[in-house]
């Protein structure tokens, strides 16, 4: 059954669902929010897509899509649990909220986000690493804020670790 206000409802809920990497590891007191990941995400996105002619809607799509299954989920750090038990849940969590969606729609976005999982494309992988960009970005931020260097540093090399992209490393690297 379609319900698309349902749908919106649980995307919602990403604007109050919290970064728990930010709090539990840096103890930020303003800490930002998945949806406030996803846009900045969204963003970067759109410009590096169109600046290497990639297929911007496709990326816009799946940075949009990428955490969504945390409006239900939440946000887990790594270790809390194992790569099997995130992606199950996530999984399950995606089939609910794409089922709220039109046939047409929940299809065509389902293959979207299998493709940002499984990295299928040049443009999950582009969007992966955005994603990993983002969050050095957001390390950058609370550096200037005064947190320290020495417990951001993770973020910075997490981020290094997964970016290969030539331009993105250059923004990664003008950082710090």
């Amino acid at each position: 059954m379609v319900d698309l206000l349902g749908f919106f409802e649980i995307a919602n809920k990403l604007k109050w669902t919290e970064r728990n990497g930010w709090i539990a590891k840096i103890k930020v007191k303003e800490h930002e929010s998945v949806a406030g990941h996803s846009y900045l995400t969204a963003l970067i996105c759109m410009v590096i897509a169109e600046q290497k002619g990639l297929n911007t809607n496709k990326v816009l799509k799946m940075a949009l899509l990428h955490d969504l299954a945390e409006s239900i989920t939440g946000d887990y750090m790594p270790s809390e649990l194992t790569k099997k038990t995130k992606n199950d849940k996530e999984v399950k969590a995606m089939k609910n909220i794409l089922g709220k969606l039109p046939p047409n729609i929940r299809i065509s976005y389902s293959r979207l986000w299998k493709d940002y999982k499984d990295m299928s494309s040049k443009e999950a992988k582009l969007v992966h690493q955005i994603d990993r960009l983002e969050m050095a970005l957001q390390a950058n931020d609370y550096l200037k804020k005064g947190y320290s260097h020495q417990l951001l540093e993770q973020f910075f090399l997490s981020a290094r670790a997964g970016i290969r992209d030539k331009e993105l490393l250059k923004i990664l690297n003008s950082l710090k």
